[in-house]
């Protein structure tokens, strides 16, 4: 790498991504694994975590260890309840706006909460594999989405994000004033939908498991907040809240709200710098379920 570098600083990284290839094919692993964890290093970033196994099984797979190249590979309709392929709109053949229409029905018949669950994924550095060369199947997944593999990314943890904190329907909304209308022999005016997401609307935002036997989390504030600021440039995320924001009369001043609390949840949440394997405490009590806005 000093080498190539010596010459042109600012070399493309294809060409250490090329230069890798070819120590790989004389087998020259360990440079080939520098040359390309350098490049993706560069390009998306370094992420310290640690990954485990949920239950019915525990522990630790891969002690905190670098991973790079996050990415959204979940958005579920319906959020962390919701988190099957029937509601993922990463699917491949599967209409994400119809799914929004049917979520929004389904909150206003009081049958789901309007919500929305994001998974992440990150990818293992060469380092990190050769590190934990006892966790392979950890690190070098085959679980598929619409385009085939999902490119080696590790599903970490959700994000859900509920857009109203009424849960119980559009007619349990309206109990109190359709028995005032009934005592007082007034006309009974059901409320509209976006009467109804107007008055209950909020922006809560929680971390849950992914849709995975394992997960994983940060274990220092750095990651975490080097995520948050990823987290917001994410077209995907803010396309599938509008989704659900056109059905039931949201504009783009609601979407900011939403984006704005995204880019703000609690970095303590996002992150474990002490985690002890022998720990009595579960993941899940321990890392998710938890509230980050």
């Amino acid at each position: 790498m000093k080498y190539i570098k010596k010459f042109n600083e600012e070399l493309d990284l294809r060409t250490y991504r090329n230069a890798a290839s070819r120590l790989d094919y004389y087998n020259k692993t360990k440079r080939a694994s520098t040359l390309y964890d350098y490049a993706d290093d560069k390009e998306h970033g370094f992420y310290n975590m640690i990954f485990v196994s949920l239950p019915p099984s525990s522990g630790a797979l891969c002690k905190e260890s670098t991973f790079t190249d996050p990415k959204l590979i979940g958005i579920y309709y319906g959020g962390y309840d919701c988190m099957r392929p029937e509601y993922d709109s990463t699917k491949y053949n599967v209409d994400a706006e119809q799914l929004a229409e049917n979520l929004v029905e389904s909150w206003v018949k009081g049958e789901k909460s309007l919500s929305i669950s994001f998974e992440f994924g990150f990818r293992a550095t060469r380092k990190t594999k050769t590190e934990n060369s006892n966790s392979r199947q950890l690190l070098n997944p085959v679980r598929k989405n619409n385009t085939g593999y999902i490119g080696g990314s590790i599903p970490a943890f959700s994000l859900e994000i509920t857009l109203s904190d009424w849960n119980d329907g559009i007619n349990d909304w309206d109990a109190d004033t359709r028995w005032e209308a009934e005592q007082s022999g007034e006309e009974f005016k059901p409320s509209d939908i976006f009467t109804f997401y107007d008055w209950s609307r909020c922006e809560n935002i929680s971390l849950f498991e992914p849709d995975s036997p394992y997960a994983g989390i940060f274990t220092d504030r750095k990651s975490g907040l080097k995520f948050r600021n990823w987290l917001t440039t994410q077209d995907k995320i803010k396309e599938s809240i509008m989704n659900v924001l056109r059905i039931v009369g949201g504009d783009s001043d609601n979407l900011d709200s939403v984006m704005n609390s995204l880019n703000n949840i609690r970095l303590v949440g996002l992150y474990d710098d002490d985690y002890d394997p022998r720990s009595q405490t579960s993941i899940k009590q321990k890392w998710f379920d938890k509230e980050l806005k």
